[in-house]
């Protein structure tokens, strides 16, 4: 391709770049878990004492690829994002990479990590005992690696970029509505401020009307599907589960239909830990009409019988509901699992039907938005994901395409993070 050179990818990027953090400070914190495939960005949710050479380092803008299984198959890669010079450690299983300017661009580095020539060749690369394989560094430094001039790193990286900006908008709005959805929730359901609570009556520590029932009476537990074993069918795994949001996506099919089986406004509970502990959740809404989906073994499905599918979701996210199942599990040190016959004693407060009817359609508009949302990240997700690979591999050529860079954006994609020196 015109224009392109071959690079070893080691002479492309510091792998990894030089970082200098004191011992005894305290600086943010990523864990493994932090990195969600679809997500370009990960932030640090915690500060954490520096205390050992042996963790991951990294600046504002340095990207992270996972380098053991499964995490690494999963496509476990991110770019950090740290509030301006600030720098930062995490999991000893990240590999640390960072542009080495001017032959490459910090932003065109991302999609080039997240490309088959950077990510499958890792991938290729695992040694290893089976469950604890990891890429091998020194073979990745000699990948050969084609590339533009930065120009054209530069737009295709702007082009890329924006995909992943309208996806992380749409994210961001979902996380307003389901906050939004759960104030709510709260205010009826633990606050007990639901419509008309002014002039119930209290008997016995409950609204009149409203009974303390068990939870496993009020939702259906794992219902019972039959599928086409021969079908290609969608599958979700454990790690497609959000830590924070109700919303996941997974670009998975597969035959067979052993796991967990479930359709559109089940809720998806972990029974295995540490996924109970960490909070991971799942909402089933992007399945098309009438389909049946499948996924983790380690999915409890939990569907409306009752109580409608928003109050079940987020009376799963509660706390309370949480430490109960938590409390039931048993089995081999980390692999422990919830008992499902803990269900039948968590007492839920259940309103009349009135009142359900009334919260459901409360919250109801609030799950439809996200839903239209969720749709709107699958479509862009795939159209990014089919450019991406021709793009990164000239196969695409964006020579001619007229892109227009908003102002201080072309230096910004250009540059490598700046928070400390490589010399």
């Amino acid at each position: 391709m015109k224009g392109w050179q071959e690079y070893r990818f080691g002479d492309l990027v510091h792998f990894p770049p030089k970082v200098a953090l004191r011992r005894g400070d305290e600086y943010p914190f990523i864990e493994m878990e932090n990195l969600h495939p679809e997500q370009r960005h990960v932030e640090s949710p915690e500060r954490r004492k520096y205390v050992s050479s042996s963790c991951s380092k990294f600046a504002h803008r340095d990207v992270l690829l996972a380098r053991i299984t499964p995490c690494l198959e999963n496509g476990k890669i991110a770019q950090v994002k740290l509030a301006g010079e600030e720098v930062g450690f995490g999991s000893t299983e990240f590999f640390v990479f960072r542009a080495k300017a001017p032959l490459l661009s910090q932003s065109f580095l991302f999609y080039l990590s997240k490309s088959d020539l950077i990510w499958k060749s890792a991938v290729n690369s695992m040694v290893g005992a089976s469950g604890r394989q990891r890429a091998d560094a020194r073979f990745l430094k000699q990948v050969p690696i084609s590339i533009p001039r930065p120009p054209v790193q530069r737009k295709i990286a702007a082009l890329l970029s924006a995909y992943d900006d309208l996806i992380d908008n749409n994210r961001r709005r979902i996380a307003l509505l389901e906050k939004l959805a759960e104030d709510i929730y709260r205010e009826w359901f633990v606050r007990l401020r639901f419509p008309g609570h002014k002039k119930a009556r209290m008997v016995k520590g409950l609204p009149q009307g409203w009974a303390l029932l068990p939870f496993s009476q009020l939702v259906i537990v794992n219902p019972p599907e039959r599928l086409d074993k021969s079908e290609e069918l969608p599958f979700v795994g454990m790690e497609d589960l959000s830590l924070t949001s109700m919303f996941f996506t997974s670009k998975q099919t597969r035959r067979g239909g052993q796991g967990a089986k479930f359709r559109n406004n089940d809720v998806l509970f972990p029974r295995i830990t540490p996924s109970v502990e960490n909070g991971k959740r799942g909402f089933v809404m992007t399945l098309a009409a009438g389909q049946v989906g499948f996924g983790s073994t380690e999915f409890i499905v939990l569907r409306e019988k009752i109580i409608g599918p928003e109050h079940i979701y987020f009376l799963a996210c509660s706390s309370d509901f949480r430490k109960h199942a938590e409390l039931s599990m048993t089995g081999a040190s980390g692999r422990q699992r919830v008992q499902e016959e803990c269900f039948s004693f968590f007492l839920v407060k259940t309103p009349p039907p009135e009142t359900r009817r009334q919260f459901s359609e409360a919250v109801r508009p609030c799950f439809s938005h996200i839903h239209l949302l969720a749709r709107q990240i699958d479509h862009l997700t795939k159209t990014r994901d089919v450019l991406l690979p021709r793009l990164i591999s000239g196969k695409l050529s964006v020579e001619n395409l007229d892109i227009q860079f908003p102002p201080g954006l072309t230096e910004e994609l250009d540059a490598a993070p700046t928070a400390t020196s490589n010399a």
